[in-house]
């Protein structure tokens, strides 16, 4: 959350779902400490050698040794090899490797085919693993069934089901917010989708979430970056999630969408009909217009991440871009906001979910902390109550932010990476207005 300019050097190969198998982890716990020995004692021929054949034809050894020399000089050498993990999405398994670097920690991240051989290898900003606990509001995993499930027939989604002892009489269907978030829409130490699940599930109440598609799917995702929607990133999984539910005889659904999930949310439901909406910090405004003051927010309130005037021109020069609509399919993604493809812009343009949603008849409950900058109150005003339905409803709650934490002050980044749990309040109320529609 702190570092905004992500640096990372990612050379993908060809990865497959056959290529995702947990009974490697041994292999490349030992691979990855062999091959952080190596770039300390900058041996690239060693590491070279398990290149699988795409690999070598993409990064050939000599451009290698340029690239890594120039990180050298960025980050300095190796000091420490530190704790390896895995991170398993339905495209392949992801082990990293962390290192301590003179000037920073990173995480040396790769694939293997079946023969053991890189299938991708990147270096990124380390990060730091943590232990997720139940909240006090929550039982414990063992009170309720959960399964895997999977969205989708096309390259589905891995997700879970989350199921009280009551069964599905009703069903939440959580949507993330933006950036490729996993299931429990992880940041940090904590996990807002997971904090949900369980508290609803103590309550009686199912839930389904799933691996966003950028998630589970970043080399396929990568394959159409210069084409991607946000009917493909977003809406398309959230309309299969609650078809799912629907096939598994939930009598009620409730349709819950974070940050980009709940500004998407009457789109999703025009397509889907949930019984009811929840829009979690869900902006009306277009994201393009929020683009700005975001990062004038962090600028002047949070010294730890440099923003610079020349960064803040090009991001306003891109914003303005798609406000004029002074672009089309032909344009780069680097002459537009956050980076991401015409095709996506202009799959969002003239689009109001406020006006979407008020034609809609079923009920809309808004909720917003009044310390979030990313999405800040006036957007929770704007959605005007959601649709007309007597039981839609608009909540904004003093001292939480963008997670619907608790803390005090102006929020930076910096408050994401503290352990916090999202607040009892607001599932109170959110239990209490399900049972009420």
């Amino acid at each position: 959350m702190r570092k905004l300019l992500v640096f990372t050097l990612l050379i993908i190969g060809l990865i497959t779902q056959s290529e995702a198998q947990t009974d490697t982890f041994p292999v490349a716990r030992k691979l990855g400490k062999q091959v952080a020995e190596y770039l300390k004692s900058n041996d690239f021929e060693n590491i070279h050698q398990r290149f699988s054949e795409e690999m070598v034809a993409a990064l050939p050894l000599e451009r290698m040794k340029k690239i890594f020399s120039r990180l050298a000089i960025q980050f300095g050498a190796i000091n420490e090899i530190l704790e390896f993990n895995a991170r398993e999405t339905a495209e392949a398994v992801y082990f990293y490797q962390a290192a301590k670097f003179e000037k920073e920690t990173l995480d040396l991240v790769f694939t293997l085919n079946d023969k053991e051989k890189f299938t991708s290898f990147s270096l990124r900003p380390h990060q730091q693993t943590y232990e997720w606990l139940t909240r006090e509001y929550a039982k414990g995993p063992n009170d309720y069934e959960e399964e895997f499930i999977a969205i989708g027939d096309s390259l589905p989604l891995t997700g879970k089901i989350t199921i009280p002892d009551n069964g599905m009489e009703t069903v939440v269907v959580f949507v993330h917010g933006s950036g490729p978030n996993d299931m429990n829409e992880t940041l940090g130490p904590n996990k807002l989708f997971k904090d949900l699940a369980y508290g609803l599930a103590s309550n009686g109440i199912a839930s389904i979430r799933y691996n966003k598609r950028t998630y589970d799917y970043p080399s396929a995702m990568a394959k159409q970056a210069n084409s991607l929607t946000i009917q493909q990133v977003v809406v398309k999984d959230a309309v299969n999630a609650i078809k799912l539910a629907r096939e598994n005889g939930a009598k009620k659904i409730v349709l819950l969408g974070h940050s980009l999930g709940g500004y998407c949310t009457p789109m999703i439901a025009q397509l889907a009909q949930p019984d009811a909406v929840i829009v979690l910090a869900g902006n009306v405004s277009p994201i393009e217009d929020l683009l700005v003051p975001q990062f004038e927010h962090i600028k002047e309130n949070d010294t730890s991440i440099k923003i610079n005037d020349f960064r803040m021109a090009m991001i306003r020069m891109q914003v303005e871009r798609v406000q004029k609509g002074d672009y089309d399919a032909t344009t780069a993604p680097p002459l537009l906001p956050l980076s991401l493809p015409a095709s996506f812009w202009l799959s969002l343009k003239d689009y109001n979910p406020q006006k979407v949603a008020k034609k809609q008849s079923f009920p809309y409950l808004i909720l917003n902390g009044e310390r979030d900058y990313q999405v800040t109150p006036k957007e929770a005003k704007k959605w005007k109550g959601g649709s007309k339905n007597k039981h839609s409803k608009t909540i904004i709650y003093p001292k939480l932010n963008h997670m619907f934490f608790e803390g005090e002050g102006i929020c930076v980044p910096a408050e994401y990476e503290k352990e916090g749990h999202f607040s009892e309040i607001v599932l109170k109320d959110i239990i209490n207005w399900i049972s009420e529609i």
